[in-house]
Protein backbone atom coordinates (compact mmCIF):
# COMPACT_ATOMS: atom_id res chain seq x y z
CA UNK A 1 0.00 0.00 0.00
CA UNK A 2 0.98 3.26 -0.93
CA UNK A 3 2.35 5.75 1.79
CA UNK A 4 -0.06 8.58 1.82
CA UNK A 5 0.45 11.62 0.41
CA UNK A 6 -0.17 14.16 3.50
CA UNK A 7 1.96 15.64 5.23
CA UNK A 8 2.30 13.09 8.71
CA UNK A 9 2.99 15.72 10.88
CA UNK A 10 -0.17 18.32 9.89
CA UNK A 11 -2.26 15.18 10.27
CA UNK A 12 -0.91 13.94 13.68
CA UNK A 13 -3.29 13.39 16.65
CA UNK A 14 -2.68 15.77 19.89
CA UNK A 15 -3.72 14.05 22.85
CA UNK A 16 -2.97 15.84 25.64
CA UNK A 17 -4.34 12.71 27.91
CA UNK A 18 -1.43 11.02 25.97
CA UNK A 19 2.43 11.49 25.61
CA UNK A 20 2.15 13.58 22.44
CA UNK A 21 5.51 12.25 20.89
CA UNK A 22 3.49 8.80 19.95
CA UNK A 23 1.62 11.28 17.22
CA UNK A 24 3.89 13.88 16.11
CA UNK A 25 7.58 12.08 16.14
CA UNK A 26 8.34 8.79 15.00
CA UNK A 27 10.83 6.48 17.34
CA UNK A 28 12.84 4.01 16.26
CA UNK A 29 10.60 1.95 14.97
CA UNK A 30 9.46 5.12 12.81
CA UNK A 31 5.97 5.35 13.40
CA UNK A 32 3.23 7.85 13.24
CA UNK A 33 -0.22 7.67 14.36
CA UNK A 34 -2.20 10.07 11.97
CA UNK A 35 -5.79 11.06 12.67
CA UNK A 36 -7.40 11.44 8.77
CA UNK A 37 -11.27 11.81 9.49
CA UNK A 38 -13.52 11.68 13.16
CA UNK A 39 -13.51 7.73 13.46
CA UNK A 40 -10.61 7.46 10.84
CA UNK A 41 -7.15 7.36 11.64
CA UNK A 42 -4.14 5.66 10.20
CA UNK A 43 -0.95 3.58 11.80
CA UNK A 44 1.58 5.24 9.28
CA UNK A 45 5.04 3.64 8.30
CA UNK A 46 7.43 4.30 5.70
CA UNK A 47 6.12 2.04 2.83
CA UNK A 48 3.15 1.30 4.08
CA UNK A 49 -0.22 2.44 5.75
CA UNK A 50 -3.04 0.53 7.94
CA UNK A 51 -6.22 3.08 7.44
CA UNK A 52 -9.01 1.94 9.91
CA UNK A 53 -11.92 0.85 9.45
CA UNK A 54 -9.96 -0.70 5.87
CA UNK A 55 -11.58 -1.28 3.16
CA UNK A 56 -10.96 -4.76 2.99
CA UNK A 57 -9.17 -6.57 5.96
CA UNK A 58 -5.50 -6.52 6.13
CA UNK A 59 -3.50 -10.27 6.16
CA UNK A 60 -1.30 -11.07 8.58
CA UNK A 61 0.56 -14.46 7.54
CA UNK A 62 1.32 -16.55 10.81
CA UNK A 63 4.98 -17.67 10.92
CA UNK A 64 5.33 -20.32 14.18
CA UNK A 65 8.85 -21.26 14.74
CA UNK A 66 8.07 -23.19 17.46
CA UNK A 67 8.71 -27.49 17.35
CA UNK A 68 5.25 -28.25 19.16
CA UNK A 69 2.85 -25.44 17.34
CA UNK A 70 -0.92 -27.13 17.36
CA UNK A 71 -0.98 -26.63 13.42
CA UNK A 72 2.35 -26.30 11.97
CA UNK A 73 5.17 -27.17 14.43
CA UNK A 74 8.41 -28.06 13.65
CA UNK A 75 7.81 -26.89 10.48
CA UNK A 76 10.19 -24.49 9.77
CA UNK A 77 13.39 -25.42 11.60
CA UNK A 78 15.95 -23.45 10.10
CA UNK A 79 16.51 -19.86 9.69
CA UNK A 80 16.22 -20.71 6.03
CA UNK A 81 13.11 -22.67 5.91
CA UNK A 82 11.44 -19.86 8.19
CA UNK A 83 12.09 -16.98 5.72
CA UNK A 84 11.41 -18.88 2.84
CA UNK A 85 8.12 -19.51 4.78
CA UNK A 86 8.02 -15.61 5.23
CA UNK A 87 8.27 -14.61 1.40
CA UNK A 88 5.91 -16.72 0.40
CA UNK A 89 3.26 -15.52 2.74
CA UNK A 90 4.15 -12.12 1.38
CA UNK A 91 3.38 -12.97 -2.60
CA UNK A 92 0.89 -14.23 -1.64
CA UNK A 93 -1.11 -11.29 -0.48
CA UNK A 94 0.42 -11.09 3.55
CA UNK A 95 1.16 -7.10 4.38
CA UNK A 96 1.83 -8.60 7.91
CA UNK A 97 4.26 -11.37 8.70
CA UNK A 98 3.39 -12.28 12.59
CA UNK A 99 6.43 -13.77 13.91
CA UNK A 100 5.98 -16.20 17.24
CA UNK A 101 8.66 -18.36 19.14
CA UNK A 102 6.24 -19.92 21.41
CA UNK A 103 3.50 -22.56 21.18
CA UNK A 104 0.10 -21.11 22.37
CA UNK A 105 -2.47 -24.30 21.93
CA UNK A 106 -3.62 -25.79 25.13
CA UNK A 107 -1.22 -27.90 27.04
CA UNK A 108 1.99 -26.76 25.66
CA UNK A 109 5.19 -26.38 28.14
CA UNK A 110 6.09 -22.93 28.71
CA UNK A 111 9.01 -21.55 26.86
CA UNK A 112 11.93 -19.57 28.88
CA UNK A 113 12.80 -16.03 27.87
CA UNK A 114 15.91 -17.27 26.53
CA UNK A 115 14.93 -20.01 24.57
CA UNK A 116 11.99 -17.91 22.58
CA UNK A 117 14.53 -15.18 22.21
CA UNK A 118 16.83 -17.11 20.36
CA UNK A 119 14.08 -18.81 17.76
CA UNK A 120 12.85 -15.37 16.83
CA UNK A 121 15.59 -13.21 16.88
CA UNK A 122 17.98 -14.63 13.90
CA UNK A 123 14.61 -14.98 11.33
CA UNK A 124 13.22 -11.28 12.62
CA UNK A 125 16.78 -9.83 11.22
CA UNK A 126 16.91 -12.35 8.46
CA UNK A 127 13.28 -11.70 7.24
CA UNK A 128 14.52 -8.02 7.18
CA UNK A 129 17.55 -8.26 5.82
CA UNK A 130 15.44 -10.49 2.74
CA UNK A 131 13.03 -7.83 2.17
CA UNK A 132 15.41 -4.82 1.88
CA UNK A 133 17.17 -7.38 -0.70
CA UNK A 134 16.74 -5.86 -4.59
CA UNK A 135 15.04 -9.27 -6.03
CA UNK A 136 12.24 -8.64 -2.95
CA UNK A 137 12.82 -4.46 -2.87
CA UNK A 138 9.72 -3.96 -4.74
CA UNK A 139 7.48 -6.00 -2.79
CA UNK A 140 9.22 -5.91 1.01
CA UNK A 141 9.00 -2.33 1.39
CA UNK A 142 5.60 -2.47 2.60
CA UNK A 143 5.40 -5.80 4.48
CA UNK A 144 5.42 -5.50 8.20
CA UNK A 145 6.80 -7.53 10.66
CA UNK A 146 4.43 -8.51 14.33
CA UNK A 147 6.00 -9.84 17.19
CA UNK A 148 3.42 -12.67 19.01
CA UNK A 149 4.59 -13.12 22.47
CA UNK A 150 3.37 -12.70 26.40
CA UNK A 151 6.94 -10.91 27.56
CA UNK A 152 7.41 -7.50 27.68
CA UNK A 153 11.20 -8.28 28.17
CA UNK A 154 11.69 -9.86 24.55
CA UNK A 155 9.43 -7.18 22.73
CA UNK A 156 12.18 -4.53 24.71
CA UNK A 157 14.30 -6.39 22.66
CA UNK A 158 13.49 -6.96 19.57
CA UNK A 159 11.95 -3.41 19.22
CA UNK A 160 15.26 -2.01 20.24
CA UNK A 161 17.07 -3.96 17.81
CA UNK A 162 14.17 -2.39 15.10
CA UNK A 163 13.45 -6.06 14.32
CA UNK A 164 9.53 -5.45 14.21
CA UNK A 165 6.49 -3.01 13.91
CA UNK A 166 3.84 -4.44 15.64
CA UNK A 167 3.20 -5.80 18.77
CA UNK A 168 0.83 -8.86 19.51
CA UNK A 169 -0.15 -9.03 22.86
CA UNK A 170 -0.93 -12.24 24.43
CA UNK A 171 0.05 -11.61 27.85
CA UNK A 172 -3.74 -10.81 28.38
CA UNK A 173 -3.03 -6.97 30.40
CA UNK A 174 0.64 -7.32 31.55
CA UNK A 175 1.06 -3.12 31.48
CA UNK A 176 5.13 -4.08 31.36
CA UNK A 177 3.96 -4.28 27.40
CA UNK A 178 2.25 -0.92 26.84
CA UNK A 179 5.32 0.68 28.48
CA UNK A 180 7.33 -1.13 25.90
CA UNK A 181 4.58 -0.42 23.08
CA UNK A 182 5.05 3.26 23.99
CA UNK A 183 8.56 3.69 24.27
CA UNK A 184 9.62 2.12 20.80
CA UNK A 185 6.35 3.71 19.27
CA UNK A 186 4.89 0.62 18.21
CA UNK A 187 1.14 -0.21 17.98
CA UNK A 188 -0.29 -3.38 20.01
CA UNK A 189 -2.73 -6.51 19.24
CA UNK A 190 -4.40 -6.45 22.50
CA UNK A 191 -5.57 -10.41 22.42
CA UNK A 192 -8.16 -11.30 25.09
CA UNK A 193 -6.72 -14.84 27.72
CA UNK A 194 -9.51 -14.70 30.04
CA UNK A 195 -8.05 -14.72 34.01
CA UNK A 196 -10.95 -16.68 35.48
CA UNK A 197 -13.51 -19.08 34.87
CA UNK A 198 -16.89 -18.26 32.78
CA UNK A 199 -15.06 -15.33 31.30
CA UNK A 200 -15.33 -16.88 27.31
CA UNK A 201 -18.78 -14.84 26.46
CA UNK A 202 -19.09 -11.85 24.53
CA UNK A 203 -19.95 -9.89 27.57
CA UNK A 204 -17.09 -10.94 29.38
CA UNK A 205 -14.91 -10.39 26.55
CA UNK A 206 -15.54 -7.29 25.83
CA UNK A 207 -15.58 -6.41 29.22
CA UNK A 208 -12.26 -7.45 30.20
CA UNK A 209 -10.54 -6.26 26.60
CA UNK A 210 -12.09 -2.69 27.92
CA UNK A 211 -11.09 -2.85 31.14
CA UNK A 212 -7.28 -3.96 30.10
CA UNK A 213 -7.39 -0.57 27.64
CA UNK A 214 -8.18 1.64 30.13
CA UNK A 215 -5.28 0.43 31.91
CA UNK A 216 -3.04 0.37 29.09
CA UNK A 217 -4.38 4.19 28.25
CA UNK A 218 -3.47 5.03 31.74
CA UNK A 219 -0.20 3.56 31.63
CA UNK A 220 -0.06 6.21 28.01
CA UNK A 221 -0.57 4.45 25.32
CA UNK A 222 -2.93 6.00 23.11
CA UNK A 223 -6.19 4.58 22.19
CA UNK A 224 -5.87 4.45 18.53
CA UNK A 225 -2.77 2.51 18.80
CA UNK A 226 -4.37 -0.47 20.37
CA UNK A 227 -6.45 -3.18 18.26
CA UNK A 228 -8.45 -6.18 20.16
CA UNK A 229 -8.47 -9.46 19.15
CA UNK A 230 -11.15 -11.67 21.13
CA UNK A 231 -8.80 -14.66 21.18
CA UNK A 232 -10.70 -17.78 19.83
CA UNK A 233 -9.69 -20.75 21.52
CA UNK A 234 -7.64 -18.98 24.60
CA UNK A 235 -9.36 -20.25 27.37
CA UNK A 236 -12.56 -21.05 25.50
CA UNK A 237 -14.27 -24.37 25.23
CA UNK A 238 -15.25 -24.79 20.80
CA UNK A 239 -18.68 -23.99 21.97
CA UNK A 240 -17.65 -20.26 23.10
CA UNK A 241 -15.33 -20.43 20.32
CA UNK A 242 -18.12 -20.52 17.84
CA UNK A 243 -20.47 -17.82 20.03
CA UNK A 244 -17.77 -15.53 20.37
CA UNK A 245 -16.55 -15.83 16.63
CA UNK A 246 -20.20 -15.77 15.48
CA UNK A 247 -20.90 -12.52 17.26
CA UNK A 248 -17.52 -10.64 16.94
CA UNK A 249 -19.36 -7.44 15.20
CA UNK A 250 -20.39 -6.76 18.66
CA UNK A 251 -16.06 -5.86 19.83
CA UNK A 252 -16.98 -3.11 17.16
CA UNK A 253 -18.72 -0.99 19.72
CA UNK A 254 -15.79 -1.00 21.16
CA UNK A 255 -14.23 1.71 18.55
CA UNK A 256 -11.27 -0.43 17.77
CA UNK A 257 -9.72 -2.23 14.72
CA UNK A 258 -10.44 -5.83 14.85
CA UNK A 259 -8.52 -8.62 14.58
CA UNK A 260 -9.43 -12.01 14.31
CA UNK A 261 -7.27 -15.51 14.51
CA UNK A 262 -9.34 -18.77 13.89
CA UNK A 263 -7.44 -20.07 11.78
CA UNK A 264 -6.96 -23.81 12.01
CA UNK A 265 -8.11 -23.99 15.37
CA UNK A 266 -10.19 -27.02 16.89
CA UNK A 267 -13.64 -24.98 16.42
CA UNK A 268 -12.91 -25.33 13.35
CA UNK A 269 -11.93 -28.87 13.61
CA UNK A 270 -15.55 -29.55 15.64
CA UNK A 271 -17.60 -27.66 13.18
CA UNK A 272 -16.23 -28.08 9.80
CA UNK A 273 -14.58 -31.33 9.31
CA UNK A 274 -17.19 -34.43 9.21
CA UNK A 275 -14.59 -37.02 8.28
CA UNK A 276 -13.80 -39.29 11.07
CA UNK A 277 -10.31 -40.33 13.07
CA UNK A 278 -7.37 -39.00 12.89
CA UNK A 279 -7.96 -37.08 9.89
CA UNK A 280 -10.54 -34.81 11.96
CA UNK A 281 -7.85 -33.40 14.29
CA UNK A 282 -5.14 -32.95 11.81
CA UNK A 283 -5.25 -28.80 12.11
CA UNK A 284 -3.80 -28.77 8.25
CA UNK A 285 -6.68 -30.17 6.91
CA UNK A 286 -9.26 -27.18 8.07
CA UNK A 287 -8.47 -25.14 4.96
CA UNK A 288 -12.16 -25.12 4.17
CA UNK A 289 -13.48 -24.06 7.86
CA UNK A 290 -10.43 -21.48 8.50
CA UNK A 291 -11.33 -19.78 5.28
CA UNK A 292 -15.40 -19.32 5.87
CA UNK A 293 -14.05 -18.33 9.20
CA UNK A 294 -12.11 -14.97 7.62
CA UNK A 295 -14.89 -14.80 5.27
CA UNK A 296 -17.51 -14.33 7.92
CA UNK A 297 -15.03 -12.06 10.49
CA UNK A 298 -14.36 -10.06 7.57
CA UNK A 299 -17.95 -9.45 6.53
CA UNK A 300 -18.39 -8.43 11.00
CA UNK A 301 -15.84 -5.91 9.93
CA UNK A 302 -13.08 -7.73 11.09
CA UNK A 303 -9.77 -5.00 10.12
CA UNK A 304 -6.53 -7.92 10.21
CA UNK A 305 -7.00 -11.33 9.65
CA UNK A 306 -4.37 -13.86 11.39
CA UNK A 307 -3.94 -16.79 9.07
CA UNK A 308 -2.15 -19.52 8.59
CA UNK A 309 -3.68 -19.84 4.37
CA UNK A 310 -2.62 -16.97 3.37
CA UNK A 311 -2.77 -17.53 -0.67
CA UNK A 312 -6.99 -19.06 -0.61
CA UNK A 313 -7.68 -16.57 2.50
CA UNK A 314 -6.70 -13.55 -0.10
CA UNK A 315 -8.24 -15.50 -3.34
CA UNK A 316 -11.69 -16.05 -1.17
CA UNK A 317 -11.84 -12.43 -0.04
CA UNK A 318 -11.15 -11.30 -3.77
CA UNK A 319 -14.38 -13.36 -4.95
CA UNK A 320 -16.45 -12.07 -2.34
CA UNK A 321 -15.45 -8.90 -3.45
CA UNK A 322 -16.33 -9.33 -6.53
CA UNK A 323 -19.62 -10.94 -5.73
CA UNK A 324 -20.40 -8.29 -3.70
CA UNK A 325 -19.70 -5.92 -5.87
CA UNK A 326 -21.73 -7.53 -9.13
CA UNK A 327 -24.95 -7.51 -6.56
CA UNK A 328 -24.54 -3.88 -6.27
CA UNK A 329 -24.22 -3.16 -9.99
CA UNK A 330 -27.63 -4.83 -10.86
CA UNK A 331 -29.22 -4.94 -7.84
CA UNK A 332 -32.70 -3.78 -9.02
CA UNK A 333 -32.69 -7.10 -11.12
CA UNK A 334 -31.71 -8.99 -7.86
CA UNK A 335 -34.59 -8.55 -5.68
CA UNK A 336 -35.87 -12.65 -5.90
CA UNK A 337 -32.39 -13.62 -5.63
CA UNK A 338 -31.57 -11.60 -2.21
CA UNK A 339 -34.94 -12.35 -0.78
CA UNK A 340 -34.20 -16.45 -1.60
CA UNK A 341 -30.75 -15.54 0.23
CA UNK A 342 -32.24 -13.68 3.32
CA UNK A 343 -34.91 -16.94 3.53
CA UNK A 344 -31.71 -19.06 3.69
CA UNK A 345 -30.18 -16.71 6.55
CA UNK A 346 -27.55 -15.42 4.21
CA UNK A 347 -27.36 -11.29 3.64
CA UNK A 348 -25.44 -9.11 2.07
CA UNK A 349 -21.95 -8.66 2.78
CA UNK A 350 -21.99 -12.24 4.06
CA UNK A 351 -22.08 -14.09 0.64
Amino acid sequence: MAKPSYDPEAGAIPSPSHDPEMSTNPGPNRFHLIQEAPGRFCWDWPGISLRFPPAAPYIAGILNLTPDSFSDGGSYPTVGHAVKRALAMVHEGACIIDVGGQSTRPGAHPVSLEEERARVLPVLEAIREALSAPAEASSGTGILLSLDTDKPELAKTVFGLGLADIINDLSGGDTAMAQVALRYHAPLILMHRPKGEDRGGISAVIEDLDAIRRCYETAGMPRQCIALDPGIGFGKNEEESLLLLSQCRRLLDLGAPLCIGASRKRVIGRYSDHTAGAARSAAQGRLGGSVAAALWAASCGAAILRVHDVKETVEALAMTAALQSALATTAPQTTDTQADFAGRGIHEGQV
